[in-house]
């Protein structure tokens, strides 16, 4: 775990800062796609998840049982090309984000169909 200071209200007749300090952690984007898949005779070859990390805050136990978060629910029914999406982070209940709501997720397709001497 990290903490991060958040500078309190500065001001020339202050003597001191005051600063609170939050448990933050890194958690890996876990990209949702509900159980959906391309079109039939595709597949997805590749799936790149930028930023790949985030940063959260919350109760220190909470971060302790917390590695991944989730996406939006990505749908990939009938797709039979790559596609970039923009998707919103589904941050666990009592953890927020310290920045990135939102990431993009690259998913390649390609045909499922094997090319060379005995396919297309």
């Amino acid at each position: 775990f990290f903490f991060q200071a958040e500078d309190g209200i500065r001001d020339s007749s202050v003597t001191g800062v005051q600063t609170c300090a939050l448990p933050i952690c890194s958690l890996v984007v876990a990209p949702n796609f509900g159980g959906t898949q391309p079109d039939f005779g595709f597949r997805v070859s590749k799936v790149e998840v930028l930023p790949d990390h985030v940063v959260a805050s919350g109760p220190t136990d909470q971060l302790a049982q917390t590695s991944t978060i989730d996406t939006d629910r990505i749908d990939l029914t009938g797709m039979r090309e790559s596609h970039d999406f923009n998707v919103q982070l589904v941050p666990p209940k009592g953890l927020s984000l310290t920045r990135n709501r939102r990431v993009r997720v690259r998913v390649t397709i390609e045909s499922a169909t094997p090319k060379g001497p005995f396919g297309p």
